[in-house]
């Protein structure tokens, strides 16, 4: 490759302007993306205009491949989109000199991919393994992008971290595919296939983030019970701490609002029974929990002893979070610092996961 800036490596016309688009390669070395991606790259930048000696330059990051079609065939699958969740592409050209042979794609700068997020010593968990808010935002960028796709016959067969670009906005990051194609058939069977077919390859990517049962459920549902879509982040893995606060007191509310009467019950709670169909016959039954060992006993005083009275409770420390939450009891252990969604979730599982789904599925707004 020429890295000589008077000699472009390749040139072509882009959809965003009309004249001529150059792609310039800094250095001829292909460098590595930021660990642990896989992907390499080459610094370069592209100038746009219709004037060559007076050309308006614009940093990239410039993809090479071994033959010279697939920066074009790359270059116009991207052309057809203008979407935050896919990344935009300048210029494709074929190399010059010894990479006569190669073509490259100038896209948007990016310097790492989401495969750093896709390991269990990574980027996606924080100190109490759950899943970052950044994390989050990624990968609901991955799956908004991904129904973009579908919804104009594209798909992601080979789907994999380094296929994903991770962009700097700032203070913040955001996911933007880059590599995909075209649905191959044209029966409805075909295309539903290829559709549900990157849900169930999304589903193994995340497999070995991090080992929780929350993740573990996100994966099971994903890919043996057919969640897909934007439906992936109504998940309770995929919410954050204060959307799981949020949806506590959104259920609290909702039953004091709409299931008022107290029952007189005899009969103990079963968890596992509990769903939201059977959410108002279980509401009275006798249910005792431990108290967390921070909380005043004082403000169990009355508290009935029953599901409702549990999410009753639940509402008070959330909402007195403040008062429990003493820097002693934030103080780092083994090198972990707790917070309340932490003691809450380890003491009152599978309970507290249950009543977020439901509130989930209410579609309760705080």
């Amino acid at each position: 490759m020429n890295t000589d800036e008077a000699n472009p490596v390749g040139s072509a016309l882009t959809h965003q302007v009309d004249g001529i688009s150059q792609i310039f390669v800094k250095d001829s070395v292909a460098q590595k993306m930021k660990h642990p991606s896989s992907l390499h790259y080459y610094n370069g930048f592209i100038k746009l205009g219709n004037k060559t000696e007076n050309l308006e330059s614009t940093v990239v990051t410039v993809l090479g491949f071994s033959t010279t079609e697939i920066g074009k065939i790359h270059y116009d699958n991207l052309a057809n989109f203008d979407h935050p969740g896919i990344i935009e592409a300048f210029a494709y050209g074929v190399g010059t000199g010894k990479h006569s042979n190669n073509s490259f794609l100038a896209v948007t700068k990016f310097q790492t991919t989401f495969e750093g997020y896709l390991r269990r010593d990574g980027l996606a968990v924080d100190q109490q393994n759950r899943f970052t808010e950044n994390f989050i935002n990624l990968f609901r960028d991955v799956i908004v992008a991904m129904e973009e796709l579908h919804s104009q016959g594209y798909y992601c067969p080979k789907l994999h971290g380094s296929h994903i670009a991770i962009i700097s906005e700032g203070d913040s990051q955001r996911a933007r595919l880059w590599r995909f194609g075209k649905i191959k058939g044209d029966t409805e069977a075909a295309i539903s296939r290829s559709k549900a077919l990157d849900w169930l390859r999304l589903g193994g990517l995340i497999v070995g983030v991090c080992l929780t049962p929350e993740s573990n459920d996100l994966y099971l549902r994903i890919t043996k019970n057919g969640l897909q879509g934007t439906n992936i982040l109504k998940h309770y893995s995929l919410l954050t701490v204060r959307e799981k606060f949020q949806n506590i007191l959104c259920l609290q509310q909702y039953v004091s609002l709409n299931l008022k009467v107290p029952q007189t019950e005899s009969r103990y709670l079963i968890a596992s029974d509990l769903s939201l169909q059977t959410l108002e016959e279980n509401l009275d039954r006798k249910h005792h929990w431990a108290i967390l060992p921070f909380v005043n006993r004082t403000t169990e005083k009355g508290t009935i002893k029953t599901l409702r009275g549990f999410i009753y409770s639940l509402r008070t420390i959330i909402e007195h979070e403040v008062r429990y939450l003493t820097p002693e009891l934030l103080k780092e252990s083994d090198g972990i610092f707790k917070d309340l969604e932490h003691h809450m979730q380890q003491e009152w599982e599978p309970l507290y996961r249950t009543l977020q789904e439901i509130a989930v599925q209410l579609n309760l707004e705080y």
